[in-house]
């Protein structure tokens, strides 16, 4: 299993909570499965193959390798994300081109950074129960 740091890097800058440090075994649409490792918070958070290739949803539920997008975020590249062992020698081509552990830059990380300092500011609301006063 991946280790990480107490501390979540978010570029240069650190998100404050206990990472989620799971391997996870997901079930895919196909029926195949895959392991995958996240990390982060409840506003930003990155899930990876066990080998460090990051991984996002599409828009079918499918996890799939990322690649960066224009605006810093990450989007699909339209290949399914599997295991290192069930890797076709084609997929094993292409990933050797793409960066392991992607991380959001640019305006998209702005944006998570900007949630997260209004979530930090925000007053705590305590909701009680009528019932126990």
């Amino acid at each position: 299993m991946l280790g990480f740091s107490k501390y979540h890097q978010l570029s240069n800058k650190s998100v404050r909570a206990n990472p989620l440090a799971d391997t996870l075994v997901l079930l895919q649409a196909d029926g195949s499965k895959v392991h995958i490792v996240c990390t982060g918070n409840f506003v930003l958070s990155y899930c990876e193959t066990i080998d460090g290739y990051t991984v996002v949803v599409d828009a079918i539920g499918m996890y799939e390798y990322a690649k960066r997008g224009r605006k810093g975020d990450m989007v699909a590249v339209g290949m399914q994300a599997k295991d290192e062992n069930q890797r076709t020698p084609e997929e094993m081509r292409y990933l050797k081109k793409v960066p392991k552990h992607l991380r959001y830059t640019g305006e998209t990380l702005k944006l998570f950074e900007d949630k997260q300092k209004r979530m930090d500011e925000a007053p705590a609301i305590i909701k009680r129960d009528k019932k126990n006063q």
